[in-house]
């Protein structure tokens, strides 16, 4: 994950993390990478009372908590 997370942009961690997660490999991090979003969000989750995964949040903080076969997980999640 480090490796993914210690790209330069959005493109390119989105890339590493398509290769990863599709061709299984891996992008190696640069030894001077010292990124760290994994606390931050670990953070921000902290205050959001996750106490089972999957836990699925809008951008407007709404938890979703129906089953996921459910119509409605579409509808809260704009998808026609």
């Amino acid at each position: 994950m480090r490796g993914i997370w210690c790209q330069a942009d959005e493109d390119s961690r989105h890339q590493a993390f398509d290769k990863a997660m599709l061709q299984g490999e891996m992008t190696p991090a640069s030894a001077s990478c010292t990124v760290d979003h994994v606390t931050p969000n670990r953070e921000k989750a902290a205050g959001l009372a996750v106490m089972a995964t999957p836990a699925i949040y809008r951008e407007d903080g709404v938890l979703y908590q129906a089953s996921f076969e459910s119509p409605e997980f579409l509808e809260f999640l704009g998808v026609e």
